[in-house]
C-alpha cells in the first residue's frame, strides 16, 4: 500500500534526523543509567496511554486500549530488573518526567492522537536482538529480561502503528509526525 509507504518513510525520515546517542552500553553504569531512564519512560507511558485513550475516539482510542493491556506492568518488569543489580529507580527521572510532560500537553491541547508519534520514536527503531545478546553476555540476562521482550516485540508494534498512522486524516498525520520528531530530538539528548 502505497499510503504505508510513505506514511513510513516520512516516520523514519524525522526521527532519524535525530540519532540516539551512541553509548558505551558495554560499560555497565552507562547501561544501567539508560535502563534507569527508560524505566522513568516506561512507568509513565501506561498514564500516557489511559489518559489518550480516554480522550481519543473510534480505532485510536481501541489502539491505545488494546496497547496500554500490551504494556501493562513494564514498568515493574524492568524496575525487577535493575533490582538484580541492586539497583533501585528514583521516584522522578527528571529527563523522562519532561518527555512525558510533552505527551500529556499534547493529549490535553493538541490532539489525542499525538502520542502516536511519540510511540513511533520508542518502537519504530528497538534494539537487535545481536545488540541484546552481546549486552546479555556482558552483563547477564537478568538486567536485560524487559529490553530482550520490547526487541522481540517492538517491531510487530512499530508496523501495527504505522498501519494506524496511515489511517489518519493528513492533519493528524502532521500532528504525530512533528511529535515523533520532537520525541526523537528530546531523545537524542540522553546521555
Amino acid at each position: 500500500n502505497e499510503g504505508f509507504w510513505n506514511v513510513l518513510m516520512t516516520c523514519l525520515e524525522v526521527i532519524e534526523q535525530h540519532p540516539l546517542p551512541l553509548l558505551n552500553f558495554s560499560r555497565r553504569d552507562v547501561l544501567i543509567d539508560h535502563l534507569v531512564f527508560l524505566h522513568g519512560v516506561i512507568i509513565a507511558s501506561e498514564a500516557i496511554l489511559f489518559k489518550a485513550a480516554c480522550k481519543a475516539t473510534g480505532q485510536v482510542a481501541l489502539y491505545y486500549q488494546k496497547h496500554l493491556g500490551e504494556e501493562r506492568d513494564h514498568a515493574t518488569w524492568l524496575a525487577e530488573d535493575l533490582l538484580s543489580v541492586d539497583v533501585t529507580p528514583p521516584q522522578v527521572h527528571w529527563r523522562a518526567a519532561r518527555l512525558a510532560g510533552t505527551q500529556f500537553y499534547l493529549i490535553e491541547h493538541v490532539s489525542a492522537v499525538a502520542p502516536l508519534g511519540y510511540m513511533a520514536a520508542l518502537e519504530c527503531r528497538p534494539w537487535s536482538m545481536a545488540q541484546v545478546e552481546l549486552l546479555e553476555s556482558l552483563h547477564g540476562k537478568p538486567l536485560l529480561r524487559t529490553v530482550r521482550y520490547h526487541a522481540e516485540h517492538d517491531i510487530d508494534h512499530g508496523r501495527d502503528l504505522l498501519t494506524l498512522i496511515e489511517s489518519l486524516s493528513s492533519h493528524e498525520q502532521d500532528i504525530v509526525i512533528n511529535n515523533a520528531a520532537h520525541t526523537a530530538w528530546l531523545l537524542s539528548k540522553v546521555e
